[in-house]
């Protein structure tokens, strides 16, 4: 058994030399100082070039494992949505919706009022651009006083809430084809996950550029 001072084995810097010849057990004192290297003439078979050593890492020091990689979410986060609504030529003033949270009703994040819509939205699309929390469950709430909804009699409407605020066939969450008759509600998540996966009708907007843009009341 040899203890050497430093990195380097070398028979100049021995701080313990011990034959083997121990018995049932030794002991051996040293400090780590050039003062305790032992000057002494060491058996040929010495270890000289640490090379021919094999490297035996300290018990006493815990391995430390590689920082593991973050990958990147599956889903991006949106805090917007978009709704899209298209009358027909029927009266819309009769119609009113809102939005809420699905845990709380009273939690109302939007609505629209009977009586907001006068005759000059006949026919007309409107967009809405609406702050959401990604992640949260919302109902979507429309009614109609008259109980015709948006469809079928006086034309066809529609109504479309998209993920985001970039409207696409890709991206809807909701889709109501307008024959609601009093009213309907459609629950939706704001997440990609929550993608309705169908086809839709050849009529639904794509950009909204063009489409007025409504204020909320």
């Amino acid at each position: 058994i040899y203890v050497y001072l430093g990195s380097e084995p070398s028979n100049e810097r021995v701080l313990i030399y011990e034959d083997g010849n121990f018995g049932y057990s030794a002991q051996h004192t040293f400090q780590v100082s050039i003062d305790s290297v032992l000057d002494e003439v060491f058996p040929s078979s010495a270890p000289i070039a640490p090379s021919s050593m094999p490297s035996i890492a300290p018990s006493g020091v815990p391995s430390i494992s590689a920082v593991p990689t973050v990958t990147a979410s599956p889903t991006s986060l949106y805090s917007n949505i978009t709704v899209v609504f298209k009358f027909s030529n029927d009266s819309p003033s009769t119609v009113s919706w809102s939005i809420y949270r699905e845990s709380n009703s009273f939690d109302v994040i939007y609505t629209v009022s009977r009586w907001t819509y006068d005759s000059s939205f006949r026919n007309m699309t409107v967009t809405y651009q609406i702050p959401v929390e990604p992640e949260e469950t919302y109902v979507f709430s429309v009614t109609d006083w008259y109980g015709d909804g948006l469809c079928c009699r006086y034309g066809e409407g529609y109504i479309y809430v998209y993920l985001g605020l970039d409207p696409s066939n890709d991206m809807v969450l909701v889709y109501d084809d307008g024959d609601f008759g009093y009213g309907r509600q459609h629950t939706f998540t704001v997440s990609e996950r929550s993608i309705i996966d169908q086809l839709f009708p050849s009529s639904s907007p794509i950009a909204p550029s063009s489409q007025p843009t409504a204020s909320p009341t």
